[in-house]
């Protein structure tokens, strides 16, 4: 059955063609532009009823070269650590971080470990795809810290507040600028007007999830707090990373949140790259890896490393401490007792069992409710990497 948008389109469409012709000029050249204007319109209204619906728009791009190079887990999330002596940078966020967009050697972490290695620093990419602040606070408290990174770069950007997959987010557009319709013109009249609903909408969502007042921000104030001071008892630098949404560059709508996140990783310690900086005023299109996939292409991230690398590299490299059994707790329940029992036993077999209780707490959140919950990314990064640190005489490793 049509829906009731392709409905009122195409009355639409019919409407004008039979209204507009009395008010043109009487002459065989409007006459014969107001025939082919109704004979347009009964062809919608034919192929509106008969056609069978298109159906919605593809989730997946398929044969995107680039888009699919960075949708792999990093090589060095699962890997061992490396000498305790190699000075360290680590990246985390989502996937910006981790280069989704670009072919892998592209990515802003690669750019940072070819623009460090002189130096004989190190940098692990432990981006992931689709992660959101909190699963990535779940992340660093209890794997990274085996690492004892000297630098840790806290790659942000807007939607890992816990957006969540109701909000309406400005990276995925494939909806807004592939909708379809049984004929070419309905197809155009529905990507205009749901570009036009959507981008009202998701402005809105995005300034709802940054609500002073609002559990998200709260959590995000608190949780990145704890982590800053904690590097910094040890002697380490955070440096966040603060990503633009690659939309209306030329009049940013966001501007306002980017200062909010500043002041917040300012206050608590950290050092701020705000990549607004560098990407405003330019065509946003031609940062993008598809045009309905706006993370950054080769050359956004390229861009953004150099800014980065620019700050990294403004102050003296640390030489930090390793972390000790008595680090103080960054999360809270469920996860704090998971985070207590690896620092009293920074093992691989530690790791294994917190991943499992990490799979189960999920698996039960995810049983509690249906509707397009967020259960989070992290177990199956822990399930693999503590997977690879199994101990090599256990049975698995065996098997």
């Amino acid at each position: 059955m049509p829906s009731i948008l392709d409905l009122a389109l195409v009355c639409g469409i019919l409407g004008l063609a039979l209204w507009l012709p009395r008010r043109l000029p009487d002459t065989r050249l409007f006459a014969g532009l107001a025939i082919v204007g109704r004979t347009w319109a009964v062809a919608e209204v034919l192929a509106l009823v008969w056609l069978p619906p298109p159906g919605d728009p593809p989730m997946v791009v398929i044969d995107e070269g680039p888009i699919g190079h960075g949708m792999v887990v990093p090589g060095s999330i699962g890997e061992p650590p490396g000498p305790s002596d190699d000075r360290l940078v680590l990246v985390v966020g989502d996937s910006f971080a981790q280069g989704q967009g670009a072919p892998a050697d592209q990515s802003m972490p690669a750019h940072l470990q070819r623009g460090l290695a002189a130096d004989g620093v190190r940098v692990r990419n432990h981006g992931a795809r689709g992660s959101e602040f909190p699963d990535q606070l779940v992340r660093v408290a209890l794997m990274d810290r085996e690492l004892s990174p000297d630098v840790v770069v806290w790659s942000f950007t807007l939607n890992d507040l816990e957006l969540g997959y109701e909000g309406r987010d400005a990276i995925s557009v494939r909806g807004e600028l592939t909708a379809r319709g049984p004929t070419p013109l309905l197809a155009a009249l529905r990507r205009t007007g749901t570009a036009w609903w959507t981008r009202e909408a998701m402005e809105d969502d995005y300034t709802a999830l940054y609500d002073p007042d609002g559990a998200p921000w709260s959590g995000f104030e608190q949780g990145f707090r704890r982590v800053v001071a904690s590097q910094q008892d040890r002697g380490a630098r955070v440096v966040f990373v603060i990503w633009p949404l690659l939309y209306r560059l030329d009049a940013y709508p966001f501007r306002a949140i980017h200062a909010q996140l500043a002041r917040a990783a300012e206050d608590a310690g950290a050092e701020v790259v705000d990549l607004l900086e560098v990407f405003e005023g330019m065509d946003e299109r031609t940062l993008w890896a598809h045009p309905t996939d706006h993370h950054p292409n080769a050359q956004g991230y390229g861009m953004g490393a150099r800014a980065v690398l620019a700050a990294i590299e403004a102050a003296p490299f640390p030489d930090s401490a390793r972390w000790g059994p008595g680090a103080k707790p960054w999360l809270d329940p469920p996860y704090d007792g998971l985070e207590r029992r690896w620092a009293e036993d920074p093992t691989a077999d530690t790791l294994r069992a917190n991943a499992i209780a990490l799979w189960d707490l999920h698996a039960e959140a995810f049983a509690r409710n249906t509707h397009h919950p967020m259960v989070g990314r992290v177990p199956p990064l822990m399930l693999a990497s503590a997977w690879l640190r199994r101990p090599a005489g256990s049975a698995e490793a065996e098997a």
